[in-house]
This record gives C-alpha cells, structure tokens and sequence, in this order.
C-alpha cells in the first residue's frame, strides 16, 4: 500500500502574506487537518501544508517551508514568475516544494494506493505500449531500434502507468498529457504525436479485460465518456472476436496460426492484410485486429513493429501492437531490449509518499516560466539530463538534445584541456602574452626610471649653489 500521511497541518493565506511565510515572519492560522479535508482553493489565496511532524507540542512550526502549495490551476505560472522575482535563492521553487493545483491531487492521497489492485497483466501491457511509443517517437526505418530506459520513460505511455498507479482521475490525465506535450516541444525532443484519445481507447480495452470493478480501470469505464469509445467502435470483446471469426474460416484456422512456422506466420498475416482487411468496418477495428495478429508471429515479444511500416495504418497501432504483447499469455515483453521492461515494471511500481519533499530539479511548468529556451536550461543546469516533475510522484529524466551551441559554450574550455596539440598551442599564447606583458612592463619600469632620474637632476639644478637659507 502507498505510504501517506492523513495528517497534516494547514493554513490559507494570500500572495503577499507568503513572503513571510518563507522567512518565518508573521503569525498564519495553522490548523490540523486530514488530508481527504482539504479545502477546495480559493481565488488569489494559496493553500498550505506540512506533514504533522513538521510542529512541536506546543504547536510551533519547526520547518518552515512547506510540503506542498495548492492554488487555482491558472494562478500557478503566474506564482512561479513571481517568485522567481522575490526569492531567487528558492529558484528553482519546485524543487523545494510541490505546486499543484487543488483538482490534479491523486485520488490516492485520500484513499487506498492503486498498486495492489493492478495486475501483471495490465502492467506488461503498460509495458507494452511504452516500448512500442518509444519505437515511433523519432524513429526512422533505417536506424537500429534500442529503447533505452530514458527512451522509455520520456513517453507518455510510462507517465500514464504512474498515473494510473497512483489514482489520478481523467482530468488530471489531460492535464497531464498537455503538460507532457508542452515540455517536450520546449526541449526540442521528438514525440509520437498521438492524441489523448488514442491512449485511452487502449486503456477502455484493457478496462473490458478487468473482471475486478473495483480497480481503477472499472472506475475509468464507469465514470469517463472517452471511455464509451470502444461501445460506439464496438470495440467490446464479443464484437471483436467477431471480426476475428469472419477472417477465418473456423477456429482451427486461427489455432493453426500458432503451429506454423515464423516466417509462414509473417506471410500468412500479411496475405490478410493485403486481402481481407479492407472488408472490415472502421480503421480503429482494423488497426485492432492487425495488431493482434501480428503479435501473433512472435507472441509477447513485440519483435515485430516493423510490420506496420508503410502500411495504411494509424500510429495509434502501434500501441495495440504494445498492449497485446503485454496481455499474452507467459508474455517475454519485459526481457526484450536487455531486459528494459524489468526496468520499467521496476520504475512503474515504485511506492512513494506524494507530499514529501521534491526529489527533481524543478517542475516542468517552472521550466517553461522561468527558462526562455533549451539550450538556456541546459547551461543553468549544466547538464543535459535534468530530473522533472510533471505531477507529484510523477518524475522523469528528461534529456535535453545536444545542440552545437551549448556543446561550444559548455565543452570548449574542456575540449582545449584534453587536446594535447591546443595545450602546447595554449602555453605558448599564454607565454608569449606573458614575455610581451613583461617587456612593456620592464620598459614602463625604465621610462619611470629615467623620468625620476630627471626629475631629481632638475630639483638639483634648481639649487645648485643657491643658498636657501634667509
């Protein structure tokens, strides 16, 4: 179960009283609270919070900073640009503290975790659709798929799983899509350019597969309309085992697909698409069964998304493709690519306490407020890989591309240190430099010399056999 705390302490204040808040100046109305009692936010006014520990006995507050702010979801940019003027020692904030708006809180900091109640087979679908998005995001034909893990949990798939993982409700996931989307165009890194729409028709199919009603995709099929999606598409399991009777002649036909060999299953499987796929209603339902289908020349491997290149089809395919390799039986999809599904499971599944202090380096949206461009981050930094927080217990290392500018700014000085050929050519500037700077200064020392010299010689003259005395 995940870790939280249900008491804190709270207090409401408005902008200009914070400023006193962060020096520890000023009385506020602290007042303990369960967390599920959290007030809706109010207009112009910040909501405040610190676990429980933060106050001693005799209540007084022994960490002045707190835990997390909650305010209106279009104050937030405008907070962080202010704070950035009156505090820039806290810059960035969010790394010091968790900023949210009061509707995108987890529905697990209310109530139980969503961990235990998600099985294996939903998580290697997870997987599944996460290897696949890293596949068409920025991916060419000719170029050798390795799906590292920063590949992997740059998309959206994998921030979609730790949503799901700690009960954030559809709301907070468009929230958290456009989030996504806005940070990865402002670092210049390539995305599959799937709509939300695609993601979720997936997870309404993986929600059919989940008997439990009580788990989050049952909730997610109940009480959000993108979710009635697959009903209009008949997307239904019944109605898709109908598609799939009407493209063989019986069962033994699809049964018989497992005994063949590979290479006959490949050109079995694309034989039905050049002839029968076109007969079926809906590019969504197409897409569907060939992604299916084609999972079935290698199960659970997803070896083969390179099927799908060139073919009329969406990109939306390819996280079919991921979601059945995901669901089939005695899956390998977490052993593909040196085992970076196991990676994956492992970051997906870790257990956190959302109100803790932030563990990343600043929060996407104080990225994009305080930051003019990429290559501006990247030199604050000084590193390309910067831990972000896209919502809370949501983090991921977002890599920053190299571009030539910031290599020449940052790499220069080290470039010149390592290159033995610049070294000698660099001690001979500085020595040269070094004897000029000496001449001019031996000659500046004999000029004053020599006017000192004449200067003296006159003083002298001036009095030669004078007498001075009166």
């Amino acid at each position: 179960m995940l870790g939280y705390e249900p008491n804190f302490y709270h207090c409401r204040i408005a902008r200009s009283d914070f400023i006193d808040i962060v020096f520890n100046k000023g009385n506020a109305d602290f007042r303990r609270i369960e967390i599920s009692d959290a007030p809706e936010s109010k207009a112009g006014h910040l909501d405040l919070y610190w676990s429980a520990d933060t106050f001693n006995a005799r209540n007084e507050r022994q960490e002045y900073l707190p835990l997390l702010i909650t305010m209106g979801k279009n104050e937030i940019r405008d907070f962080l640009a202010w704070t950035s003027t009156y505090f820039p020692a806290f810059a960035p904030l969010t790394s010091y503290i968790n900023i949210s708006d009061r509707q995108t809180l987890p529905s697990s900091l209310f109530s139980i975790s969503h961990y235990d109640i998600i099985d294996d087979d939903i998580l290697n679908a997870l997987i599944g659709m996460t290897v696949a998005e890293a596949y068409i995001s920025g991916q060419t034909e000719s170029a050798p798929f390795v799906p590292d893990i920063l590949k992997c949990e740059m998309t959206f798939s994998y921030l979609l799983s730790r949503a799901l993982m700690l009960g954030y409700d559809q709301k907070a996931l468009t929230t958290l899509y456009e989030e996504w989307k806005a940070s990865l165009s402002f670092a210049g890194i390539a995305f599959a350019n799937l709509r939300l729409e695609d993601y979720l028709l997936v997870l309404s199919f993986l929600s059919s597969t989940c008997s439990d009603q009580n788990s989050p995709f049952g909730v997610y099929r109940k009480n959000n309309v993108p979710f009635s999606f697959y009903q209009d598409s008949k997307f239904e399991f019944e109605c898709f085992q109908q598609h799939i009777d009407r493209l063989f002649k019986s069962p033994n036909e699809l049964s018989r697909i497992g005994k063949i060999a590979k290479e006959e299953r490949y050109s079995m499987i694309n034989e039905f698409y050049h002839s029968a796929f076109d007969g079926i209603e809906g590019q969504k339902c197409r897409d569907m069964i060939l992604a299916y289908l084609v999972n079935m020349i290698s199960p659970g491997t997803a070896q083969h998304m390179n099927f799908f290149r060139g073919k009329k089809v969406q990109k939306s395919i390819w996280l079919w493709y991921g979601a059945f390799a995901g669901l089939t039986e005695k899956t390998k999809i977490r052993d593909v690519h040196d085992c970076v599904g196991r990676r994956l499971y492992r970051d997906m599944t870790t257990k956190t306490r959302h109100i803790e202090t932030p563990a990343c380096d600043i929060s996407s949206l104080e990225a994009r407020t305080a930051f003019e461009s990429p290559d501006e981050i990247v030199r604050s930094f000084k590193k390309r890989i910067i831990k972000m927080q896209f919502a809370l217990g949501i983090d991921i290392d977002l890599v920053f591309p190299v571009r030539q500018k910031i290599a020449e700014s940052n790499g220069a000085k080290d470039s010149n240190e390592i290159d033995p050929q610049k070294i000698i050519t660099n001690m001979i500037k500085e020595l040269y430099s070094l004897n000029s700077l000496i001449g001019k200064k031996a000659n500046i020392q004999s000029a004053k010399h020599s006017n000192s010299k004449d200067k003296s010689k006159k003083r002298k003259g001036l009095f030669d056999g004078q007498n001075i005395n009166p």
